[in-house]
């Protein structure tokens, strides 16, 4: 067969036995005998093979190539050989973006056979980058888990989603060098400055698109519910408002067609089988706390208490209010 320079490893298959060596050709016209060969392996492999090359159909060597848990690269004219198991997999050039100039794409539904090569499976890569921003909620404070899309042309072509530092990285299959429209996406009641940013990403570079400052985010109010400090497994009702609840004794409001379209915000939340409970109210107010636990007699006669407690709450932050009778 003729080859390129090189040390080569070759395969030598019946199907059910094979045998593998190494060979090296070190100039142009070499020629090397393989001698005889002893097929004295059990065979549990097919194999996969094919070429990665850019968009100017010029070959990418050192290019990361895996499949159902084996890896590769691509020598200095892109090839690549892959083992894999019987059966249907996924083929992935430059796995997890190990070359930073190219994207990351995968062939889906590449059937493997024992003892056979699965020919031409072959990748063409973009040049990519990467997008990187932050997201705060003054400037100061950061916003963690708010999505952020990179649009092109009017298409999603990628995300991420800020971390706990308020961070967030767009990167992968869908980001090649272009021009994107980088936006967070927010729930009702929230907003942006500015809501967008415009990105010029060229091969291999991490841009930072900049700062998005989200106002009238989400916040949690977390929080244990004991009695005689054993959890309270039973239940109990919780309000978190901005307004006073009166009345003697406090009962929890009627949610009504009145009380939803007013201004005063209510959130409300029933704790969990473990004695604990999670609310989430919008960021940036003080709120009062209100709990109700029910209680039987052996007449089934119901007693209610109260207890009350305030948690200010900025955006993106989670605060613990542990409530006890």
């Amino acid at each position: 067969m003729g080859v390129a320079t090189g040390t080569w490893n070759v395969y030598i298959s019946s199907g059910l036995v094979l045998s593998t060596r190494a060979v090296t050709g070190a100039s142009g016209g070499f020629s090397v005998a393989l001698g005889d060969v002893v097929l004295a392996s059990a065979n549990v492999y097919g194999y996969i093979t094919g070429t990665v090359t850019d968009v100017a159909a010029a070959p990418l060597p050192a290019i990361t190539m895996y499949a159902g848990g084996f890896q590769a690269v691509t020598d200095s004219a892109g090839r690549y050989t892959l083992p894999g198991y019987p059966g249907e997999t996924s083929v992935t050039a430059n796995y997890q973006t190990a070359s930073p100039d190219y994207v990351e794409i995968s062939s889906i539904g590449v059937t493997v056979y024992l003892g056979q090569v699965t020919k031409n499976v072959d990748f063409v890569l973009e040049q990519g980058g990467k997008i990187r921003g932050w997201v705060t909620t003054n400037g100061t404070d950061p916003l963690p888990n708010i999505p952020v899309t990179a649009m092109e042309g009017g298409v999603e072509k990628g995300n991420g989603i800020s971390g706990s530092d308020g961070y967030y990285l767009i990167w992968g299959s869908g980001i090649s060098t272009g021009t994107y429209l980088v936006a967070p996406q927010l729930e009702s009641g929230e907003s942006s400055a500015p809501s967008t940013y415009t990105v010029i990403l060229p091969a291999g570079a991490t841009i930072f698109a900049g700062t998005f400052t989200v106002s009238g985010a989400m916040g949690y109010i977390n929080g244990s519910l004991t009695v005689s400090a054993a959890p309270i497994t039973t239940g109990v009702l919780l309000y978190a408002t901005t307004s006073t609840i009166t009345g003697s004794p406090i009962m929890p409001p009627v949610i009504n067609a009145a009380l939803r379209g007013g201004s005063v915000l209510y959130y409300a939340v029933s704790g969990n089988a473990s004695g604990r409970y999670s609310l989430a109210v919008r960021g940036g107010s003080t709120y009062k706390i209100y709990a109700w636990y029910t209680t039987w007699d052996s007449n089934e006669n119901a007693t209610i208490s109260v207890r009350q407690s305030t948690a200010a709450v900025a955006a993106g932050q989670t605060v613990t209010e542990n409530l006890s009778w």
